[in-house]
């Protein structure tokens, strides 16, 4: 089977979602395995229309390449951490302004 028609016939079981990696990162200005792109809004929980660049590998509610600091690999583990509990907190107050 061709990559063509598997990435095309997966494409309509599971939707658009499934874009190509090895992505140019803003943060690196280099080719990243873990970069793609998604029309998903992480404050918003919904899909919007514009594309936006992710980052595969860190961890996190909103893993947009555009919120982090710097490059994930590049960070230190309690630049990470740090990181990690401020968007918690983050997601925590968008959770109560919800309600």
């Amino acid at each position: 089977m061709s990559n063509n028609l598997f990435y095309s016939r997966n494409r309509e079981i599971r939707g658009g979602f499934l874009e190509a990696m090895f992505e140019i990162c803003t943060k690196t200005n280099k080719m990243c395995g873990f970069c793609g792109f998604a029309t998903f809004d992480p404050k918003n929980q919904e899909d919007s229309k514009e594309n936006k660049m992710f980052c595969g590998i860190a961890s996190s509610y909103d893993t947009l390449v555009s919120s982090l600091p710097e490059c994930w690999l590049k960070m230190t583990k309690s630049q990470r951490t740090t990181y990690t509990k401020n968007k918690r907190i983050e997601l925590q107050g968008l959770q109560i302004r919800g309600r």
